[in-house]
């Protein structure tokens, strides 16, 4: 079994309500990875029913200028 990413655990453990926020530094790396994990974090809430099929709960945020990704959670 693959790796956990230390981000992924930290996104389910911190983005408990809706609006939460968490902010990484900006990498083009880390923003293709966390992109995936909230993929992945998406389709498996709408397996257990936690949202909609056209809801997403996890949404990344990514301001390049800035230098800073933010994941979201928006219910």
């Amino acid at each position: 079994m693959a790796k956990e990413l230390k981000e992924r655990t930290e996104i389910k453990k911190k983005l408990k309500k809706k609006n939460d926020r968490i902010s990484f530094d900006f990498s083009d790396k880390l923003a293709g990875q966390l992109r995936r994990c909230t993929a992945d974090l998406n389709r498996l809430a709408r397996i257990d029913r936690i949202i909609d099929k056209k809801q997403t709960l996890y949404s990344v945020d990514t301001n390049r200028e800035a230098g800073y990704i933010e994941v979201v959670r928006n219910y």
